[in-house]
């Protein structure tokens, strides 16, 4: 798992180099025994052509996914910033209270945020610096 982590926070960094910061950008699992993780994502520099925006992003960060990342991988989903969803609200809160450190990883690198929502019961906030990724 911490694999997966690394490697799409690794790609994330690379992306907002070339294109600017994502606002939301975290790994969310539905159902906790299946543990799928969705990649949901937006920023302001998205495309409106969602296929184009798509196989930028999944060129970009699936590139690097090993047998054991594409396991544990579900999808990359995007949101524009001008869409309103209860999801994207939850993330934002959520990334702002791992932001102001709210959160602790346990030891793991990453923060696991268990939610109790039918949208996303487990939560990993990407916007933390706190996981060292190689160069």
């Amino acid at each position: 798992m911490r694999d997966l982590v690394v490697k799409i926070k690794k790609a994330l960094q690379s992306i907002e180099e070339e294109k600017g910061e994502f606002r939301i950008k975290c790994l969310v699992a539905k159902d906790p025994s299946n543990m799928l993780w969705d990649l949901i994502l937006s920023a302001e520099w998205f495309e409106d052509d969602l296929m184009k925006r798509l196989d930028y992003l999944s060129e970009r960060i699936l590139g690097d996914f090993d047998i054991d990342c594409m396991l544990h991988f579900s999808g990359i989903i995007t949101y524009t910033v001008k869409s309103s969803h209860p999801l994207l609200e939850m993330l934002r809160m959520v990334q702002e209270n791992n932001r102001i450190g709210k959160y602790s990883d346990l030891g793991q690198g990453y923060v696991i945020v268990d939610s109790h929502s039918e949208l996303a019961q487990l939560i990993i906030p990407l916007n933390n610096s706190e996981i060292l990724v190689p160069a």
